[in-house]
């Protein structure tokens, strides 16, 4: 008789996580996913949460979305407030890598798994960590761009510091660089994601009367765009080879022009669908299947990385395409 009791009880937990992934059914036992975004400032990010939305509804959970707006200490406020709510799951994609655990060490405290989403939480104890491959990003926008730049230096202009995946992008394009016995490179960092600081660094290099550069390789597609416009400027527009990544539509629309050479493609609706499949599976203490363990400083953590795809004149309208059935709106704005 206690067999088939625990028998029972077993088959009683199991049930009760799988009812946990239908249908929403407004009861409290719905799973409820709190998403901390750094920022919204993006064509990238809108699509980020609109996806998470999307797919943690159709798995029947709830969400509640915050923004910080670039500010590491509103995120830190919007962390504690999604904890406080009572939410069973909280994915992060922090603004500051340096200073990411204090958000993750305020849920685990109480209780509350962590999954870092896109951007790697640095010296903290986190659950899961799941984004696009930086690194080979990287390379497939070195490799690419070395088709068209055959002469002249490289200019790369990484992102901010407080933001990991900026190191492994670089990394990534820095082997190439070296595996290729290319010119050499000039790197920019940016202290925001914007595309007027890029403009005007890039402006300032391109205008010195040694400039040799022929193509320039930025972190994503707002940097890229600061580059274009600085090119453009100076009388060089299609002149220097430009790769950013994202995909973003305005980038897109600006390979369709020949101003911008090439994007990185990341499908951001397979990120989302990874992620609250994740989130399901830590609210009911399963396993979850991952592809290394990336160190973040504190442990090594589950890490799943997405293949990414280039987007060049080759394939721009099949992306553009793709992006005008998701988002309608977004797409007039670059019409």
């Amino acid at each position: 008789m206690k067999k088939i009791f625990i028998l029972a009880s077993i088959i009683f937990i199991i049930s009760f996580c799988a009812c946990r992934e239908v249908k929403h059914t407004d009861n409290k036992e719905t799973i409820c996913i709190g998403f901390s975004m750094a920022t919204l400032n993006e064509d990238r990010w809108v699509s980020d949460r609109d996806f998470m939305r999307q797919k943690a509804e159709e798995r029947g959970c709830d969400i509640i979305i915050t923004n910080a707006n670039g500010d590491p200490d509103e995120q830190y406020d919007d962390v504690a407030g999604l904890v406080d709510q009572g939410i069973d799951v909280l994915v992060y994609a922090p603004q500051d890598f340096s200073r990411a655990s204090e958000c993750v060490s305020y849920a685990k405290k109480r209780g509350v798994p962590v999954i870092s989403y896109d951007r790697l939480a640095g010296d903290s104890d986190l659950d899961a960590y799941i984004s696009f491959d930086s690194y080979k990003t990287g390379r497939i926008q070195a490799q690419e761009l070395l088709k068209y730049a055959t002469s002249g230096r490289f200019l790369i202009i990484c992102g901010p510091e407080t933001d990991r995946n900026s190191g492994f992008l670089y990394d990534g394009v820095a082997d190439v660089l070296n595996e290729e016995n290319t010119a050499a490179a000039d790197v920019l960092t940016v202290k925001q994601w914007r595309k007027e600081e890029a403009y005007d660094m890039v402006l300032d290099r391109l205008s010195q009367k040694d400039n040799d550069i022929k193509a320039v390789i930025a972190a994503n597609d707002s940097l890229a765009w600061g580059a274009v416009n600085a090119a453009a400027v100076l009388g060089l527009s299609g002149k220097i080879f430009v790769a950013g990544q994202d995909a973003d539509l305005s980038a897109c629309k600006r390979i369709e022009d020949n101003t911008q050479t090439l994007t990185i493609y990341k499908p951001v609706d397979e990120l989302a669908r990874r992620t609250v499949d994740i989130c399901i599976k830590l609210a009911c203490g399963m396993d979850f299947g991952y592809d290394k363990l990336i160190d973040n400083g504190k442990k090594e953590v589950p890490g799943i990385l997405l293949d990414v795809y280039c987007v060049d004149a080759s394939n721009v309208k099949d992306i553009i395409e793709k992006k005008k059935r998701n988002y309608e709106s977004k797409y007039d704005l670059c019409s």
